[in-house]
């Protein structure tokens, strides 16, 4: 699996997603991909794109920088075995989706809508339906990614056994404290 941060001027919150990451992923089985965006400011569903085209891997993980993950949390993987799953989530404290305050379960669960702060799906699949869109602003490319993967027959899925902290929105803000809206 490929894991996807995407950088954006908000350093310490970053910091403490990649150390979660680091200490809680096994890096010899997955990659982990580190983008800066703040230099370039690349359109997010155009970086996504090329990020995961770019990719070795065929499973990827995008990842929020303002997430903290937690022990076992790569187990969110084990669903893309199943080949009608588009895209799995974990559960959370924020999001705009029904994944938020979901309590943590041995379950594995279908879900109307994914929230894209920590959004799984294989790149075959990716491919097949469509890439994330790249005429968005800085949020809601899954949204869009999430129809698509309904339209071709795929299911969505909540993995309750897997909690990931998020802040949600504390990229998008700082986006928006510095006039940087127009990604």
């Amino acid at each position: 699996m490929n894991i996807v941060v995407v950088r954006y001027k908000n350093k310490e919150v970053e910091e403490c997603c990649l150390e979660s990451v680091r200490k809680f992923t096994d890096l010899t089985r997955h990659t982990l991909t580190v983008f800066d965006n703040e230099p370039e400011n690349i359109n997010l569903g155009k970086l996504w794109n090329r990020l995961i085209e770019d990719s070795q891997d065929e499973n990827i993980c995008l990842l929020n920088s303002d997430t903290v993950v937690e022990e076992g949390w790569d187990r969110l993987e084990e669903s893309l075995a199943d080949t009608t799953v588009g895209a799995v989530g974990p559960i959370t404290n924020k999001c705009g989706g029904e994944q938020k305050n979901l309590t943590k379960a041995e379950a594995i669960e279908d879900i109307n809508d994914l929230s894209g702060f920590c959004y799984l799906f294989t790149k075959s699949v990716w491919r097949k339906v469509g890439k994330m869109p790249e005429d968005m602003p800085f949020y809601g490319q899954e949204s869009i990614l999430n129809r698509k993967l309904e339209d071709h027959g795929y299911k969505l899925k909540v993995d309750r056994r897997v909690f990931i902290w998020h802040e949600k929105g504390s990229s998008w803000l700082k986006a928006k404290e510095r006039g940087d809206m127009k990604m």
